[in-house]
């Protein structure tokens, strides 16, 4: 069994209901696509960053008035995640082989891939993690904090590491952290 613990920026009332009813990964996901086209870097699911409590923080103070944050642990077996954290990694290797096939397809189809392939990283999550039944993604990524996200700095380095969990049942221990 693996663990990882998991900070979740967001606000005082749902950080309240998280806490007695858990994460709700059906809502989340429901109110994060209803707009066409809009997937989120690592597919579907609850994020957190890897023990990373400062930038929880960060992320609920952008976000919300009430910021608040809430830890989650959350416990795995090595086939139930998918980790691109490394970058020649045989995970890392399936993710660019799978981007490589869709990218291909969308060109031979003519499509736009700029316009037709928004959020494609995270498209790509989500079918590996249907076809692989995979119910953890965990990658390093650039999250813009402060100046960098008043000045829409875009970056290739990561900064933090992040797990998007697509299943509740994932998350054993939940505990609200902080509230300001």
């Amino acid at each position: 069994m693996n663990i990882i613990r998991g900070f979740h920026g967001t606000n005082k009332d749902s950080a309240e209901k998280i806490k007695q009813e858990g994460f709700d990964i059906k809502l989340i996901n429901e109110n994060i696509y209803k707009k066409p086209n809009k997937v989120r870097w690592l597919g579907q699911g609850a994020y957190f960053f890897e023990n990373n409590l400062d930038c929880a923080n960060k992320w609920a103070e952008v976000f919300n008035t009430n910021p608040s944050v809430v830890e989650g642990i959350i416990h795995f077996e090595d086939k139930d995640i998918f980790d691109v954290t490394q970058p020649y990694s045989p995970h890392a290797i399936v993710f660019e082989q799978e981007r490589e096939v869709i990218l291909k397809n969308a060109k031979n189809r003519k499509l736009d891939i700029k316009t037709t392939m928004a959020g494609l990283d995270g498209k790509i999550f989500d079918q590996i993690c249907r076809k692989m039944n995979y119910k953890v993604v965990k990658a390093s990524t650039y999250t813009p904090f402060d100046l960098c996200r008043e000045n829409k700095v875009k970056s290739n380095i990561s900064n933090v590491v992040e797990v998007c969990v697509r299943d509740k049942n994932y998350i054993k221990e939940i505990d609200i952290i902080s509230s300001r």
